[in-house]
């Protein structure tokens, strides 16, 4: 995508794609338990650190959040007590229920921190970044102006780095993120007249009708602190939807569960017609590859205001495709994005058959898999990153 990409939603083609792209076959993890790991994850927290990672946020994709179906969202401006309190309780629910099957639990979020800790080093703090999980455009851009709200009251110093995990429609929400902040006054100006219905002064946003007011403030004034952070993304099984602009971030790396087929170019997915295929994810992550664009479900049929800021935000963010060409875009097989280096990865070549759950979609948040990407991010992102084998000896690898 150009760098001022002024929201435009990113098209799809079967042509080699333009940016870089890498095939990885990973073997057997080690046991979360064993010093192997201990060792190799503080070598990454070592490597984070000196490269000036102050925090890590953790974001997780549709279905998994506060709300997925709008009905809270719906009430909030009415009773937002109660809406609170069961934004809580649903999240709880869906923690307790999926765990790390797609999804950041409190959990995983504690490993991370714990793992990256070394013996008199600064702790980086993981944190987890929630949302309502609804999939439309509102749900996600509402989520992307929450996210810059929440990251502007970090204490940061310059050149600071925050380093942002966002898994399936999670990553989409980063991709917005770098579009609000390298945006011009104009294109910024139409983002917010998008939400106005909802977000407005008479909107039916509630309580994050001044968040909105707030941070539209706090991206017209260039000299805010956050604009000294260097922000580095990760995106995982992201499905292929909004542009990047890389001038609001510093790296993008993308991992995407995929299978290469012998009659296709390996950048390409086939569709996979026959269900057991579907279930057993032999072409990769599925929801990756068919949740694009056409695939968004409409607001509440209660919340009438945010029904018509979705429909604004679809002209904005969803120029030049159009959702009747779902077909054709599926078909295209398209698996790598137009920008950042994208790790199209076949994590079944470990053998381990869990993976294959959620259509091959819920393998990037397993806790087995957090050492594989930490290591590549590390490596991709801040260079050489040095390997304990079981022995004790120590090798950099590039």
């Amino acid at each position: 995508m150009p760098l001022a990409n002024h929201f435009r939603h990113q098209t799809y083609t079967s042509a080699a794609p333009p940016a870089p792209y890498f095939m990885l076959r990973p073997g057997g993890q080690p046991s979360l338990n064993s010093d192997e790991f201990r060792q190799r994850t503080r070598l990454v927290g070592d490597r984070f650190r000196e490269n000036g990672v102050a925090a890590i946020y953790l974001i997780h994709g549709t279905f998994a959040g506060t709300g997925p179906l709008g009905l809270i969202e719906s009430v909030s401006g009415i009773l937002p007590g109660v809406a609170t309190v069961l934004r809580r309780l649903v999240k709880r629910t869906v923690d307790g229920l999926l765990q790390d099957l797609g999804n950041f639990p409190e959990a995983y979020r504690r490993l991370f921190e714990e793992c990256l800790t070394s013996e008199s080093a600064p702790v980086i703090p993981v944190r987890r970044f929630f949302w309502t999980g609804e999939n439309h455009h509102l749900g996600r851009a509402h989520a992307a102006v929450r996210l810059i709200d929440e990251l502007s009251r970090g204490t940061w110093t310059d050149n600071q780095r925050v380093l942002l995990w966002g898994h399936s429609h999670g990553g989409n929400i980063l991709a917005l993120l770098t579009n609000l902040l390298a945006a011009d006054e104009l294109t910024r100006d139409k983002f917010f007249l998008a939400a106005e219905p909802y977000a407005g002064p008479f909107g039916g946003g509630g309580q994050d009708v001044s968040m909105w007011e707030r941070v539209r403030r706090l991206l017209a004034k260039r000299d805010h602190p956050l604009f000294r952070v260097k922000f580095d993304l990760v995106t995982l099984g992201t499905p292929i939807r909004y542009g990047w602009d890389t001038t609001g971030c510093q790296h993008l790396l993308h991992f995407v569960h995929h299978r290469p087929e012998a009659r296709l170019p390996e950048y390409l997915s086939r569709f996979p017609w026959r269900p057991g295929d579907v279930v057993c994810a032999t072409s990769g992550d599925f929801i990756q590859h068919v949740g694009i664009v056409g695939t968004n479900l409409p607001p509440h049929p209660l919340a009438w205001q945010a029904w018509r800021s979705d429909c604004r935000f679809k002209t904005l963010l969803q120029s030049p495709c159009r959702s009747s060409g779902l077909i054709c875009h599926v078909a295209a097989g398209q698996r790598v994005p137009a920008d950042g280096t994208t790790l199209l990865v076949d994590y079944l070549a470990a053998g381990q058959w869990l993976d294959r759950s959620f259509f091959g979609h819920a393998v990037y948040t397993r806790r087995n898999w957090l050492l594989f990407h930490a290591e590549e991010v590390a490596r991709r992102f801040y260079g050489t990153v040095a390997v304990t084998s079981p022995d004790g000896s120590t090798s950099s690898t590039p």
